[in-house]
């Protein structure tokens, strides 16, 4: 995770530090898709919503490109709309690829 140091205020041989700086704020999405596309775990993320005790909501990534620049993009989905989303055929082997269509 981001961490500035391992809790005993020490630096952790893979801490990483960032400093954000957001005057008009911050789109939550962006910024885990930014992070994971980054190197941070995708596990501990998407673990969240259970130990919430959010049983159905479930935290997906994939690639998108848009305008010939290619990015992490991250959903968060609840109950029907994890049903209404399913994976392309291509994404069979990747279950974590699964996103909308227009």
């Amino acid at each position: 995770m981001l961490n500035a140091n391992d809790g005993a205020g020490t630096e952790s041989d893979s801490a990483i530090h960032v400093h954000l700086d957001c005057p008009s704020g911050l789109a939550g999405d962006m910024f885990l898709a930014a992070c994971v596309d980054a190197g941070v775990p995708v596990e501990p993320i998407r673990e969240v919503p259970r130990r919430l005790g959010l049983e159905t909501v479930e935290v997906r990534f994939f690639e998108d490109r848009r305008g010939g620049l290619r990015g992490l993009r991250c959903e968060v989905l609840d109950g029907d709309e994890l049903a209404e989303f399913a994976p392309h055929a291509s994404d069979a082997a990747s279950p974590d690829q699964a996103h909308p269509h227009d």
